[in-house]
């Protein structure tokens, strides 16, 4: 059997192993030390073993799968500045715009997960205006969705889910009619204007707090702002006004400005926690329907 010289066999490995690279069968010891560290909960130190791959193959292919792979680790390690930061590398380094598409799902899926809706959205819109996969709209028509849901944005929801109802048939059509009809609830329900609950407070202490769906504290706001008012008129009435200063500057003054500012404030609450119930009841008739409890 003809012996080559060792420098012919290291040649010969070289070459093997440029092949292997090249055709993706080899995998590199870093990324290998990364996913096992990734996998045993070690996030930081998956996310120092990744970086080392990317600095010593700045222009590798995997670049962009290897930021993804840190984006991932860091939101596991509750990082998601490390997280965004790497999730738009690995959008921007992606070869091909099916990688692309790919990769802005992902950033979008964990944007919505640590609760970012508005980056997730920002991600999602880019896919539906420039992607051509049939199948990344479709995800990205639902999960826009779910991040305008989340968002109180009942228009865009109801546009999104009507889409993602119309091509598929991963819902019942009971869930899908459930929901549209609760996003349209969720558009024209009536809301407080805080703005209203304020001058009504201006005109009438507590006025604003009933007009906003709290009648006790209304109540309670025009008792002790009317009794402030009624002591400093009796001061002024009998003569002493320097109590009348004191009551008009330390007790009329704070309650008339406060009733006000609650009424705003309880117009708010009140309209948020009627969007966070629809809200809620959209994504239970949606987790029930898939089986998720």
């Amino acid at each position: 059997m003809r012996q080559y010289p060792n420098s012919c066999r290291e040649f010969l490995l070289i070459l093997v192993l440029i092949v292997l690279c090249m055709s993706g069968i080899y995998a590199d010891p870093a990324i290998d030390l990364g996913d096992r560290y990734f996998a045993s909960g070690m996030y930081r130190e998956a996310i120092t073993e990744y970086y080392r791959f990317i600095y010593f193959n700045p222009k590798d292919l995997l670049r962009s799968t290897v930021y993804e792979k840190i984006g991932r680790a860091a939101f596991f390690d509750n990082d998601w500045p490390g997280c965004s930061r790497n999730m738009n590398r690995a959008v921007l380094s992606a070869a091909t715009p099916e990688e692309k598409d790919a990769r802005e799902l992902v950033f979008a899926e964990l944007a919505l997960a640590a609760g970012q809706y508005s980056t997730a959205k920002e991600q999602l819109k880019n896919i539906l205006a420039e992607s051509r996969d049939e199948k990344s709209l479709l995800r990205s028509a639902f999960l826009m969705g779910v991040s305008s849901v989340y968002t109180f944005d009942w228009n865009t929801a109801y546009l999104m889910f009507e889409e993602y109802f119309k091509k598929t048939s991963t819902f019942s059509s009971r869930t899908e009619g459930r929901v549209l009809a609760l996003l349209k609830f969720g558009k024209n329900a009536y809301y407080r204007d805080r703005n209203v609950a304020e001058i009504l407070s201006n005109i009438i202490p507590g006025a604003g707090q009933m007009y906003a769906g709290d009648f006790f504290e209304g109540l309670n706001s025009l008792a002790v702002t009317g009794l402030c008012g009624t002591l400093m008129i009796y001061s002024l009435v009998t003569y002493r006004f320097q109590d009348a200063a004191i009551t008009f500057l330390f007790l009329f003054q704070r309650f008339y400005v406060g009733s006000s500012f609650h009424a705003a404030r309880i117009a708010v609450e009140k309209n948020r926690e009627k969007r966070t119930m629809i809200a809620s009841g959209i994504m239970e008739l949606l987790l029930q329907d898939a089986g998720v409890q």
